[in-house]
This record gives structure tokens, sequence and C-alpha cells, in this order.
């Protein structure tokens, strides 16, 4: 699980876009960068049951 689109698979579009109010779109974007915002990253490790690498977020 190292890119956006893996954690996508592993946790679920539809549970991402309704934990972090967004459209499927948005998580498409993010998927297509590899890479989600830093901000999401707690939020998706709880969603995920586990800690997820750094390299699939957005950290400055």
């Amino acid at each position: 699980m190292n890119t956006a689109k893996d954690i996508s698979d592993k946790i679920g579009r539809d549970t991402i876009m309704a934990a972090m109010g967004v459209k499927k779109r948005v998580v498409q974007l993010y998927e297509q960068e590899g890479a989600f915002p830093a901000s999401w990253y707690l939020k998706l490790c709880k969603l995920a049951g586990q800690s997820l690498p750094h390299c699939a977020f957005k950290f400055q």
C-alpha cells in the first residue's frame, strides 16, 4: 500500500468520500497524483486500522 490508489482500494472510495466529505472526483484526482493531503493521514489510518506509509501523503 504505497500509493493513494492502493489505500483507496483497501479502504474503499465510498468510505473515504463519506469520511472526508468529498466527491468521487476528488478522491480520483488524488489517486492520479499518487498521494492524499497530509491532513487526511490520521483519519485514513483509523479507517484502514493500521499505519499508512507517509509516501502516500503530501507531507511538507
